[in-house]
C-alpha cells in the first residue's frame, strides 16, 4: 500500500514522497506510468505528475502492483494589480486597486490587506486619513491551494493648510496699502504661494503688498500648493471705501474791507461737511460766510473717509479809524491825516483832500477817508447854517442839488419847533410855489420841473426866522 494514496495534488516547483512498506527477505520496485522506476527503497521522491505504483517481489515472487496514486501537478497563479495613482494628497484621497493576476488553468479566490483590513474580494479601494507611505498586500490562491502574493507601496502627502491674514480689511481708498501676513503651513515639504487679489492682480510672493486703483469690495484669494502638488486655498473680502473728492470756490472777492464778507462754497459727492480756518473748525455744511481773514478748506467725511480741499486765502481789511469834523467859522477840519475827501449835500468837493476846507455855503458836510486797502469810513454828517448873510440880513438855506434840472431838497433848521413855510419866487418876488411844513420836518423836496430855467428865490418862513437860498434851474 502506497502512502499517500489516492491523488495528490502538488503546485508547480512543489515535491512529495511516496512511501510503502517492504517486507524483510523481500525487494520494491516502483513505476511512473507503468514505467519502473530505478528506485527501490521504500520512500520514492516525487516531482513529476503521473501515476505511481509499487510491486513488491518476495521469494522471487513479484506482488500485483499496487493501487495507483496520481499525482497531478498544478500552475501558481500569476499575481499582479494596478493603481489609479500610487501618489495621491491626502485630502480627497481615493485609491483605487485592480486586480490583474491570471492562472493557466483553475479558478482563483483574491485576499487584499489594505488600511490595516483584510477582506476578500476580486479588486480593493482605499481612503487614508493620515499622510505617509502605505502598503497594500494582495494574495491569489488557486484551487488547489497554489498561492502567491504581491505587496506594493502607495504614498499619501501631507495636505497643506492655507492661511493669511491682512493689516485692513476695511481701508479709505487714499494711501492705502494692503499688507499680507502669511500662515500657511505643511507638516512636511515645501510651499508655493499664489494670490489673486480679486481684481485681474495676482502674486506669487509669500506676503505681497498691494495698492487697488479702485475703491470696491473685493475677496484676496491665497492658494498654497505643496512640492508634491497638494493644493488648499482661503478667501479673506477686502473693502476699499471711496474718497469723495472736494473743491471749494469763493462767490465773489476774497480780498475786502471789514464788514463784509465771502461765500466760500463746497462741491463734493460726500457728505458730511466741515469747514477749517487754518486748523480751527468753523463750521459745517455746503456754504460757509467767512467774514474773518484766514485760510479756509473744507472737509468731506463719508464711512470715515475723508477729502480736504485746497485752501482759499480770504483777507478781510481794517477799516480807518472814522474820522471826525469840526466847524470854525467857515473852515472845517477833520482829525484824518490822509486819504481824504470832503463830501458837500451827497457830492463830491473836487480837489478837496486835505484836512481843512473853507465853505461858503450852507449845507451837510462830510469826510471819507480811505486806507491803502482801499477801505473806507465816513465822519458824521455836519450840517452847516449860517454862512454869509443872505440879501435883507437873512440867513441863507441850504438847497441841494444846486443846479437842478427837477427839483430841490431844502435843509430846514436843525430845530423847527414851530413849522412854517416854504415858497418859492422869481427874482421879481412873484410866488410860483408855496406848501406848509410841520413842526420838526428838517427837510423838504420841491419840484421845479414845471418852471422854466433860471434862478429862483427859495423862502422859509417860521419858527421865529426868516432864511432865503438861490436855485438854479437847468
Amino acid at each position: 500500500v502506497i502512502s499517500p494514496s489516492g491523488t495528490v495534488a502538488l503546485c508547480t516547483g512543489q515535491s512529495t514522497s511516496l512511501s510503502t512498506i517492504i517486507p524483510a527477505g523481500g525487494s520494491l520496485a516502483w513505476s511512473l506510468n507503468g514505467s519502473v522506476l530505478g528506485t527501490t527503497t521504500a520512500t520514492l521522491p516525487v516531482n513529476s505528475a503521473g501515476s505511481y505504483t509499487a510491486v513488491i517481489t518476495e521469494n522471487g515472487c513479484p506482488s500485483a502492483p499496487s493501487a495507483a496514486v496520481n499525482v497531478t501537478i498544478n500552475p501558481y497563479p500569476s499575481v499582479g494589480f494596478t493603481v489609479n495613482d500610487s501618489d495621491q494628497c491626502l485630502r480627497g484621497n481615493q485609491f483605487t486597486f485592480t486586480n490583474t493576476s491570471t492562472i493557466a488553468s483553475g479558478t482563483t479566490t483574491s485576499t487584499w490587506t489594505v488600511n490595516g483590513s483584510t477582506v476578500s474580494a476580486t479588486n480593493s479601494n482605499a481612503t487614508y486619513t493620515t499622510s505617509g507611505t502605505k502598503t497594500v498586500k494582495l494574495v491569489v490562491s488557486s484551487a488547489f491551494g497554489c498561492a502567491d502574493s504581491i505587496t506594493k507601496s502607495v504614498v499619501v502627502y501631507d495636505q497643506p493648510l492655507a492661511r493669511f491674514g491682512l493689516n485692513t480689511n476695511s481701508v479709505c481708498f487714499r494711501g492705502h496699502v494692503i499688507r499680507v501676513t502669511d500662515s500657511a503651513s505643511i507638516a512636511s515639504g515645501s510651499l508655493n504661494h499664489f494670490y489673486d487679489f480679486g481684481n485681474g492682480f495676482t502674486s506669487t510672493t509669500i506676503a505681497p503688498t498691494y495698492a487697488y486703483p479702485a475703491a470696491g469690495n473685493y475677496s484676496i484669494k491665497q492658494i498654497v500648493t505643496s512640492n508634491f502638488g497638494c493644493t488648499d486655498s482661503t478667501l479673506r473680502p477686502v473693502s476699499i471705501k471711496p474718497n469723495f473728492n472736494i473743491s471749494i470756490s469763493a462767490v465773489g472777492p476774497t480780498t475786502f474791507c471789514d464788514g463784509d464778507s465771502v461765500v466760500l462754497n463746497a462741491t463734493t459727492q460726500g457728505s458730511n461737511v466741515a469747514w477749517y480756518r487754518t486748523t480751527t473748525s468753523v463750521g459745517t455744511g455746503s456754504s460757509y460766510v467767512a467774514y474773518q481773514s484766514g485760510s479756509y478748506q473744507a472737509i468731506t467725511t463719508t464711512n470715515g473717509c475723508s477729502d480736504t480741499s485746497s485752501a482759499i486765502s480770504v483777507l478781510n481789511n481794517p477799516l480807518p479809524a472814522t474820522p471826525s469834523i469840526s466847524r470854525n467859522g467857515n473852515v472845517l477840519s477833520t482829525n484824518a491825516t490822509a486819504g481824504i475827501q470832503w463830501y458837500y449835500n451827497g457830492n463830491i468837493i473836487a480837489g478837496s483832500t486835505s484836512s481843512t476846507i473853507n465853505i461858503n455855503q450852507n449845507g451837510l458836510y462830510y469826510v471819507v477817508v480811505t486806507n491803502a486797502a482801499g477801505c473806507s469810513s465816513t465822519s458824521l454828517t455836519l450840517q452847516v447854517t449860517g454862512v454869509g448873510i443872505g440879501e435883507n440880513g437873512m440867513s441863507s438855506l441850504s438847497l441841494y442839488p444846486n443846479p437842478t434840472a427837477q427839483g430841490v431838497t431844502v435843509v430846514l433848521p436843525e430845530m423847527n419847533r414851530l413849522g412854517g413855510f416854504v415858497t418859492v419866487t422869481d427874482l421879481q418876488g412873484k410866488v410860483l410855489h408855496r406848501m406848509e411844513v410841520e413842526k420838526g420836518v428838517n427837510r423838504v423836496y420841491i419840484d421845479l420841473e414845471t418852471l422854466v430855467s433860471g434862478m429862483y428865490l427859495v423862502i422859509f418862513q417860521g419858527d421865529g426866522q426868516r432864511m432865503q437860498g438861490k436855485v438854479l434851474k437847468n
